[in-house]
């Protein structure tokens, strides 16, 4: 008799998924430099010029456009950094929330940002760093508060760069990327919690079931 694997087969780790895909994020980063820097040709262009029809193409491709090696290589780890603390803690929510924020950040800074070619994915860390805070607080949970906690000590001083101080860059971004990632953290924080307290509740209300030692794992949603 044939063995039948279907419905067998060990589902690939959300984890798994989730570092794969930070994985390619930043090695399409690095190849459109290496691209650029390579055919000596300044994609600049194809960043976020706000409210213009040329720029709407950055929304999807300006966090992967970098200016310099510096920009590209301070960019990097900062993204992989914040990134590793939420797609290891919790990797669907990252899946997600990468997506949304990155978008939602390109949007506010194709519609709200000055007049300039805005490049490169300082924006989308900012939104990730505000998301973890906010998502931290709002979710009330050990882990999530800890991670707050973690993430604000580490970039406590990042309201310098949602200032306008420094010539040549994007401020706008850090700034609408923060206010986003706080937005998203605070609205899906709240939603895991109160789905954390109705499965606690219905596991209290089931006299068959045995109550959980755990905390209720929500971060499918």
């Amino acid at each position: 008799m044939g063995r039948n694997n279907t419905g067998q087969r060990k589902k690939t780790s959300p984890r798994w998924v989730a570092l794969q895909m930070l994985a390619g994020i930043v090695l399409a980063m690095w190849l459109v430099y290496a691209l650029q820097a390579l055919v000596g040709f300044d994609f600049s262009k194809y960043g976020i010029y706000p409210r213009s029809k040329q720029g709407l193409i950055g929304i999807i491709f300006a966090p992967f456009i970098h200016a310099s090696i510096e920009h590209i290589g301070y960019n990097t780890l900062a993204l992989v950094f914040v990134s590793l603390i939420l797609a290891l803690s919790y990797p669907k929510k990252f899946i997600w929330s990468f997506w949304i924020l990155l978008l939602t950040t390109d949007v506010l800074v194709w519609i709200f940002a000055r007049p300039a070619y805005h490049v490169g994915c300082s924006g989308l860390v900012f939104a990730l760093i505000g998301f973890t805070f906010a998502y931290g607080i709002a979710r009330r949970s050990v882990l999530s508060i800890i991670l707050a906690i973690v993430v604000g000590a580490i970039y406590g001083g990042i309201l310098y760069g949602v200032l306008p101080l420094q010539k040549n860059v994007s401020w706008e971004s850090h700034l609408l990327g923060l206010a986003a990632g706080i937005a998203w953290g605070v609205v899906w924080g709240g939603i895991d919690y109160k789905k954390a307290i109705e499965q606690k509740v219905k596991v209290m209300e089931t006299p068959n079931e045995e109550p959980q030692d755990s905390e209720p794992e929500i971060e499918e949603s």
